[in-house]
């Protein structure tokens, strides 16, 4: 059982997070959306975003995501699973090693799958 937390900070993944929980998030200088930003207030710089050490933070985008599928499946056939729901099940087998990274790392797989769904 590992909970030990890696320095690097996972900026753009904590990004992604933020944005997916409706969070916008001041843009790095330097980076292309530097350039595009007009100058209009955010919610956080990207070194507030903990989500990669604080179980508190990272559990209320698990629960937005288990909310989102359930709220799916009312819409789909019985017995059915989408990638999203394979997805999830990864979260919870990280929660349950009680693994922050692994579980970092699967609530963003899920945001990639469901921010490229959400596009196509």
């Amino acid at each position: 059982m590992s909970t030990e937390v890696t320095k690097e900070i996972p900026i753009k993944e904590n990004i992604a997070i933020a944005a997916f929980m409706g969070k916008t998030v001041y843009p790095i200088k330097g980076t292309k959306e530097f350039k595009k930003w007009k100058g209009e207030a955010c919610d956080y710089h990207w070194f507030d975003l903990k989500y990669h050490e604080d179980w508190n933070q990272l559990m209320l985008v698990g629960k937005k995501i288990y909310d989102w599928l359930q709220e799916q499946m009312k819409n789909r056939p019985a017995h059915t699973a989408t990638h999203g729901d394979l997805l999830e099940v990864d979260i919870h087998c990280a929660i349950k090693e009680y693994d922050i990274k692994k579980t970092h790392k699967a609530i963003y797989n899920f945001i990639t799958w469901y921010n490229t769904a959400k596009q196509g």
